[in-house]
C-alpha cells in the first residue's frame, strides 16, 4: 500500500468565489469527494476580523455549487464550518474511488491530495486519468504504508480535526457534543459513536508505535 501526496491544479468553485474577497483568508482543512453525488463534504476555515458565522454561511450557500453550509466561531477572527456541495471538479476525476486521507487547499487554484493507493499500477492509472483530462499535477511524496487498518479514514480525520479546532477537547469544553453534531448535520448519538471509533484507531496507532519502538530499543541492546 502506498501513501501518495500530489499537488493538483484545480479550482474549487465556491472556494474561489470566496477567495476573491480581500477581507478574509479561506482555506480547506479537509475535503471528502462523493462519487455517487458528484459533490464533496469540506471542512473549511475562515480567517478575518470583519466576518461573522452567519454572514459566511449566507454567502457560501448562495453559490450554485453549494447544497448546504454551516459555520461556527472558533475565536473572534477565525471561523470553522462544514460545506456540502452539489458538484465539484474533484468528483469528475478518479479521486472519489481512492482512499483519500487528506485533501487541502494550497492556494487559490491548487489542491493537495494525500491518498492511499494499492500499488504502482493504481497510481499510474490515476495519473493517466489526470493527464487525459489535461489536469496539471505534481507528485510530492510516495511512501510505503504499513498497518493500513490503523489509519484514520478521511471522515474520521475531518471529525477529529473539527472537534479539536472548535475546542471539544479543551478543559472546560468550548463546544458541546450536540452543537458539534449540528456542524456535521448528524445526531449526537451518531457523532459520539464516530468519535469513539476514531479514538480507538488513534490509540491503536499510538500503542502500535510504542510497541515497535520498544522492539527497536531492545534489539539495540
Amino acid at each position: 500500500m502506498l501513501q501518495v501526496t500530489l499537488s493538483v491544479k484545480m479550482d474549487c468553485p465556491w472556494l474561489d468565489y470566496l477567495q476573491r474577497n480581500p477581507d478574509g483568508n479561506f482555506i480547506i482543512l479537509q475535503c471528502i469527494p462523493r462519487a455517487e453525488e458528484e459533490g464533496v463534504s469540506a471542512l473549511a476555515k475562515v480567517n478575518g476580523p470583519d466576518w461573522a458565522p452567519e454572514r459566511i454561511t449566507q454567502i457560501v450557500t448562495k453559490h450554485p455549487s453549494v447544497k448546504r453550509a454551516k459555520f461556527m466561531t472558533l475565536n473572534p477572527s477565525i471561523f470553522l464550518g462544514m460545506v456540502t456541495t452539489k458538484f465539484c471538479p474533484c468528483s469528475s476525476t478518479l479521486l472519489p474511488y481512492y482512499n483519500h486521507l487528506k485533501i487541502t487547499s494550497e492556494d487559490r487554484n491548487r489542491l493537495r491530495w494525500t491518498l492511499l493507493i494499492n500499488g504502482s499500477k493504481a497510481l499510474k492509472k490515476l495519473t493517466k486519468s489526470l493527464e487525459d483530462k489535461s489536469i496539471d499535477y505534481k507528485i510530492e511524496e510516495i511512501r510505503e504504508v504499513k498497518y493500513k487498518e490503523y489509519i484514520l479514514t478521511a471522515k474520521q480525520e475531518q471529525l477529529i480535526r473539527a472537534a479539536l479546532e472548535l475546542g471539544f477537547y479543551d478543559v472546560p469544553r468550548r463546544i458541546r457534543l450536540r452543537d458539534l453534531a449540528k456542524v456535521f448535520n448528524i445526531s449526537p448519538r451518531a457523532l459520539s459513536e464516530r468519535i469513539r471509533r476514531a479514538h480507538k484507531r488513534i490509540i491503536l496507532i499510538f500503542l502500535n508505535s510504542e510497541s515497535l519502538q520498544l522492539m527497536e530499543d531492545s534489539n539495540k541492546r
